[in-house]
């Protein structure tokens, strides 16, 4: 006969039984599962808790008990539960866990704010853990000269965009994401060549009869925001008052301006140019007269022949005008705003 001692309260037991006899096969009995009944008869765990055991002590009996995941035991892990305790009030032994962020204790449900790299992240405690986990933030992204910067977030990144001031190009990586699960950007920002360079200036446009200058001097290595005065030769005068232009994004952009000659040769044979308007007429001296009549058939194609009194006398060089001679008289435009007829006054 064997005795079976110390069972636990409200627990299964099953009972395995062999005999070996010499010279016999080793028998085996297998008896049904031995359920010892609760001694805490209707004893409801407290919440967040489970029970894992009752025994009886000089004081009753008591059942012990273990904190779900997630919660933290606040006071003994073992309850009285005769009749008479399970009608008073029971303090809650097992409490939703807090968080620890930063080294300060957030309750459980409270919600934390976490600004990185100007945006809002936000995480509530939720039994110990806060969720979504709190980033941790990369160090502030360098500034460049010449350019600047704009932020994209993700759900756990945030990228940073370089791009430079009209006018610049960008030497180097142009983005970096701070990865806030680990604090770190990538790629690394550190030691790395991030530059805004000015885009080199074009060469000057050609202007017939004229040239940009620079201020200084010198149109070599002109960068971004450098601008050139336009010049014309002699004889020539610009067309209108804006003589200047300005290098942007490596283009000079569109030149309104060009070097128009002081005089030009007015056809009086087949009435191609007609004046409308009466002009007041300027007085050259006879002897600077001269020049300009050349010029005046030069910027025709025509080769000066004559002048006499106020007409001068050319012969086409190139076949532009029917008959071997071109007769008209000059024009002249010297201050650039209007031309003229020229008399010649004996002085």
């Amino acid at each position: 006969m064997a005795e079976i001692r110390d069972l636990k309260p409200k627990s299964a037991f099953r009972v395995f039984v062999s005999s070996v006899i010499e010279e016999m096969e080793s028998q085996k009995a297998v008896f049904p599962a031995i359920e010892t009944l609760s001694i805490c008869l209707g004893f409801i765990a407290p919440s967040g808790s489970t029970i894992v055991e009752e025994k009886m002590t000089a004081d009753g009996p008591v059942a012990v008990i273990e904190c779900l995941e997630g919660y933290q035991l606040t006071s003994s892990s073992e309850i009285q539960c005769t009749p008479t305790d399970l009608l008073l009030p029971l303090d809650r032994s097992c409490v939703p866990r807090g968080c620890i962020h930063w080294g300060d204790h957030v309750p459980h449900g409270r919600t934390i704010s976490v600004i990185c790299l100007g945006f809002l992240f936000e995480s509530t405690c939720h039994y110990g853990t806060l969720q979504p986990t709190p980033p941790l933030c990369c160090r502030t992204p360098p500034e460049i000269n010449n350019g600047h910067h704009q932020s994209l977030r993700h759900s756990n990144s945030i990228t940073i965009v370089y791009s430079c001031d009209s006018g610049y190009d960008l030497f180097g990586v142009s983005s970096f994401t701070c990865q806030v699960e680990s604090g770190e950007w990538f790629p690394p920002t550190r030691g790395g060549i991030l530059l805004c360079k000015p885009i080199p200036c074009l060469a000057p446009p050609q202007v017939p009869h004229g040239k940009f200058y620079s201020p200084s001097g010198s149109i070599g290595n002109l960068e971004e925001g450098d601008s050139l005065y336009l010049r014309c030769d002699d004889y020539y005068h610009i067309s209108s008052e804006d003589r200047t232009i300005t290098c942007h994004g490596g283009d000079w952009g569109l030149i309104t301006s060009s070097c128009e000659p002081n005089f030009q040769l007015v056809n009086i044979q087949d009435g191609l140019y007609d004046l409308v308007y009466k002009i007041q007429t300027q007085i050259f001296y006879p002897q600077n007269i001269g020049p300009y009549a050349r010029l005046s058939c030069e910027d025709r194609q025509l080769e000066f022949v004559t002048l006499i009194s106020q007409e001068v006398k050319c012969r086409k060089v190139k076949l532009q005008t029917s008959g071997s001679d071109y007769t008209g008289i000059v024009e002249g435009n010297v201050d650039g705003a209007v031309y003229a007829p020229i008399i010649f006054e004996i002085i």
